[in-house]
């Protein structure tokens, strides 16, 4: 193997790492996220409606128990929705940290 032969195998195999690493950086076409961000929601949709036909049933439903279950149903789904559709790292520390002290909250206060 000559020095040209040498040179356009490693230039040949960089094209390909360049070309697989960035395939790699983002691996969900459009479709797929439209899917799993409908997905997501249909299943919040649901856990919502389990949450109220399992809470409907009471005969004395503290209404902070209403809160605590569909304040952190609703922050896990929309948490999980916003990691679906594609916000950066930047746009969505914040609105974690957000929905983390709103769960802290919630789940914090108590009756005395």
């Amino acid at each position: 193997m000559n020095e040209t032969e040498l040179e356009q195998s490693i230039s040949n195999k960089i094209a390909a790492w360049q070309t697989t690493t960035s395939a790699a950086s983002q691996p969900w076409s459009p479709p797929l996220i439209e899917f799993l961000g409908t997905s997501i929601l249909v299943f919040c949709l649901i856990a919502l409606g389990i949450a109220a036909y399992m809470l409907r049933g009471r005969d004395t439903t503290d209404g902070m128990i209403v809160i605590k279950v569909f304040g952190i149903t609703l922050i896990v789904c929309v948490s999980a929705f916003l990691m679906i559709v594609g916000y950066g790292e930047g746009q969505l520390t914040p609105i974690v940290g957000l929905f983390g002290a709103i769960a802290g909250y919630i789940l914090g206060k108590e009756k005395r």
